[in-house]
């Protein structure tokens, strides 16, 4: 089996070579393990069937796909499989391709210091590179003895609260708060 490190080193390199991963965000890259933020029970498409593939059944197939350069599907048919041995028919969740995830932190323009509000629904992975980037966050969990990252749902109420500052510090936009949150993709506690 390959070392999940290794892989990481791997994933990384390929992203720089090809240009998808700026200078600025490597050592974000290579300081978050990918699989780490990957549940322990993903799916592959096979044909017309997305099959489940556990990490303890086969780990070596499963840290393939979370390191590789694909989405890596992890809830299928909205948290209930309705197939037979837990097989899907629509994916309903996914960690994103590393190169999008990649070119949507270089597009942000972050740099070390700033305060960062992502809200998502997905594995936490990008909210942790954020962390790793933007220094703060992280030092504040690790200071407050945490050595995960939390992840806490914000029901819909919270988030219109939420929403209208940043509705408010948009000059173009014309959007009301419970507008800007329905066009937020959907939340979901699935993962």
């Amino acid at each position: 089996m390959i070392n999940p490190a290794d892989r990481l080193r791997c994933l990384v390199d390929a992203l720089t070579a090809s240009g998808e991963l700026t200078d600025d965000w490597r050592s974000a890259f290579l300081s978050v393990p990918r699989h780490a933020f990957i549940p322990e029970t993903i799916w592959r498409a096979t044909g017309k069937a997305l099959v489940p593939l556990q990490r303890v059944d086969d780990p070596d197939g499963w840290s393939e796909l979370a390191y590789g350069e694909d989405f890596v599907i992890t809830q299928v048919d909205d948290g209930v499989p309705t197939g037979p041995g837990m097989q899907g028919c629509a994916i309903s969740s996914s960690a994103s391709r590393p190169n999008v995830v990649a070119f949507m932190l270089a597009a942000l323009e972050a740099e070390p210091g700033m305060t960062v509000c992502e809200i998502g629904a997905g594995t936490g992975y990008n909210a942790a590179l954020l962390a790793a980037r933007l220094g703060r966050a992280r030092r504040a969990l690790n200071a407050a003895g945490h050595d995960r990252w939390r992840i806490t749902v914000t029901p819909h109420e919270q988030l219109i609260t939420l929403a209208e500052p940043a509705t408010q510090r948009l000059p173009s936009s014309t959007a009301e708060p419970s507008d800007a949150v329905r066009t937020a993709p959907v939340l979901s506690s699935g993962d």
